[in-house]
Order: C-alpha cells, then structure tokens, then sequence
C-alpha cells in the first residue's frame, strides 16, 4: 500500500464528507471578528458585574453602528464598571450585513486597552466563556464589558508570535514561551473549552528591550477566544463544519469530522515548531488566493499527509493507516488513500533531510510534536501530558 516514491501533489477534485460522529453539537458559532488582535493580561469581571452601576454608564448608542464607518478617533468609550476609554486607533474593522465590527485601541487613565465589537447575539455567550478562565495567566481574557455598545475590553500586547522573527529569540525564552502558551491552552481544555483556531497570531506577549539591550518576553497569552465555545459533557465534539486557518487546521478539520480538544492539540504542535525552528509546515503557495475550500485542501492536504503522517519514527505508518481507515467510504478518505498509495510518509525526524534547510530538531522535541500531530486524534497527548514532557525539565 504505502510504497517508497513520493506522489505528485496535484489530486482530483474532493466533495466534503458528511458527518461520522454519533453525537454533534449543535450550537452556531459566531462570525471571526479579526485575525490578530492585541492581547492582554489576565483580570477580573468583578467591577464589570457590580449590582448598582450609574445611569450614564454609556455614551454611546445601544445598537451597533450601521453603515461603512468605525468609531471615529478621539470617541469616549464609558464602560459597566465606570472606567471611560478613549479610542486612539482602529486596529481592524469591517461592515457585514450592515452592522460595524471593528477592533479599536484605547486608553484610560494612561493604560492601552484594546476595545472589540461582539457579533450581536454572541455577546452573553463570550462573556460566560471568558468567566470560566479569567483567572489562567496565559488565557486572555475581557477585564471590562460595554454592554450597551455589546463590546469587551482587553489589555493591550505588542508582539503576537507570527510578527515575530524565532532567529531573534533565544532558546530559553522560546521554551518558556512555548511552555506558557501550552499552560494557556490545557487551562482551556481543563473546561473542555475549544478554541478552534490556534496559531501564532492568536498567541501574544509583551516584548520588552531594555537599555542595555537585553530582552524580555512575559506575559504570554493564547487570545481570541470568539470562535471558541465549550462542548457539552454529553457531547464528543462538534462535526460538519471546518474550524481554524488553512496553515494550522487539524485533518479532522478538514474532513468535517468530529473535533475535540485534541484538534487544538493538533495545531499548538505546528505553532511550536514555528516557534522553535522558524518552519511553518503546512505553508504553501496559492493557500491563500484559493476561492474554494476544496481547491485550499487540494494544496495543503497532500503535505499534511507526507509530512506529519510519518509519526515519530522511521517507517511509522499505523497512525496514517488508522486515520485513513476512520473515513473509510467517503470521499475525504479516498483523497487521502489516494494521495498516499503509493507515496512515502515522512517521519519528523526526517524533515531536514526531505525538506532543507529545515534547521535540526532536538529528539526529545520531535517526540513531542509527533505526539501533538498524531493523525488519529486518540493518539495525540493533551495538553496537561505534554507540559510534563521531559522537553520542558530543562
């Protein structure tokens, strides 16, 4: 079945499979508001949620704003809990189905804050998310609402992991950062919170030079928690829709299948190698300029399954066989027998030799993202196991 020639990358067309899980979950999940906003530090909704606010809690209309604009700069902001923000730059913004949804910074009191529109009808739900790990350091959460306005304010971070250039970090402060981001995450799943899109983006910190040229990198933070939400007990997972970004989807995601928290597993494993080694694995041309989801799988599914279907060692094909076998008569497992027979699967560990100038990994860290990039999701180790992976002792 798996011989030792690597197949072309160009496949036939591909139709979506349906649903294989038992149980689905049906709950809808808002519109993503942007793709990379600042990240804050860890706080409280306890003044948010004070009994007796003051009657001009707000200065600004109950509904969204319709039409083309955003705030305009210099707009005073009053929150639930009396603070007053006032906005010095549209950080992101667009007008969908005449309703403004932007993402603004802001000051009060000499703070940066981050202010974000909430997509009407997910405001309660976001604020519930939040509340249940507002107290995980490496969770960003809202430290003040706007209810009137259906906005939720965060600490301002300058530096998310995709603008950041790994070659300038050291070794240490990429662990550590790595290491944080991953508490951020098992705090998440610890209440079966999905977060649905994990990438270097959505993971930020504060950079900090100082006068003598030293560097800091402190409070790391896994952010955008709006695509998240958290799956019922009696639930496995949620299935028939793809979550996440072409470069960092888990395979489950891209058969609609049924994702869990291991889907985020799946993509904190190819954030750390960006981290680690300045690689992003699954980065190919055309991802982006692809109209359709199934002209974007056609270009990043072939090497999904080459690169990360080899497993930790040589030869290593029973977690390819497994997934393979899990979408057995549909069309989404044919694409992958297909593009697998008569290919060669290509362990971790071989990486710098198929793909130069991939940099050398480290055993014991290719034994941890080939554990977070299992195939089957079964076989992935969560995020609790992975933070007592011997990688971190040092």
């Amino acid at each position: 079945m798996f011989s030792r020639t690597i197949k072309r990358y160009m496949q036939p067309p591909f139709r979506c499979p349906g649903s294989r899980c038992s149980v689905s979950f049906a709950q809808a999940i808002l519109l993503r508001l942007c793709a990379q906003p600042f990240r804050p530090a860890f706080g409280s909704f306890h003044a948010a949620f004070a009994s007796n606010m003051s009657s001009n809690a707000t200065q600004i209309p109950l509904k969204p704003i319709a039409g083309p604009q955003p705030l305009p700069l210099g707009t005073n902001i009053a929150s639930l809990s009396g603070n007053s923000y006032v906005v010095d730059e549209v950080f992101r913004y667009r007008c969908e189905r005449d309703v403004a949804i932007g993402v603004y910074r802001a000051t009060s009191e000499g703070t940066r804050y981050v202010i974000k529109d909430i997509w009407p009808g997910q405001f309660d739900r976001l604020v519930k998310l939040n509340k249940l790990v507002e107290h995980s350091p490496h969770v960003r959460t809202a430290v003040d609402i706007i209810p009137d306005r259906q906005m939720l304010v965060f600490p301002h971070r300058n530096l998310d992991l995709l603008s950041a250039n790994p070659a300038a970090i050291p070794a240490a402060a990429k662990k550590g950062i790595i290491r944080d981001a991953l508490s951020g995450l098992a705090a998440l799943h610890d209440k079966r919170i999905i977060h649905t899109d994990i990438k270097p983006d959505n993971i930020m910190l504060d950079y900090i030079k100082h006068p003598d040229n030293s560097h800091e990198f402190r409070n790391v933070q896994i952010t955008d928690l709006e695509d998240a939400f958290a799956i019922p007990d009696d639930a496995p997972g949620v299935t028939g829709r793809t979550y996440g970004s072409p470069y960092w989807r888990s395979p489950e995601s891209w058969a609609k299948a049924c994702q869990d928290v291991s889907s985020d597993i799946f993509s904190f494993g190819l954030f750390a190698i960006r981290v680690w080694i300045d690689f992003m694995v699954l980065h190919m041309k055309g991802v982006k300029d692809a109209p359709l989801f199934e002209e974007q799988m056609k270009i990043v599914m072939p090497r999904l399954l080459i690169f990360l279907g080899g497993g930790p060692g040589e030869g290593d094909i029973e977690d390819i066989k497994e997934f393979i076998s899990m979408h057995e008569g549909t069309p989404f497992g044919d694409y992958c027998f297909d593009v697998v027979n008569g290919s060669s699967v290509c362990p971790i560990s071989q990486w710098k030799v198929v793909a130069p100038p991939t940099p050398y990994m480290e055993p014991q860290f290719v034994d941890l993202v080939s554990r977070m990039t299992c195939m089957t999701p079964s076989r992935r180790i969560t995020a609790r196991e992975a933070l007592q992976h011997p990688w971190f002792a040092d």
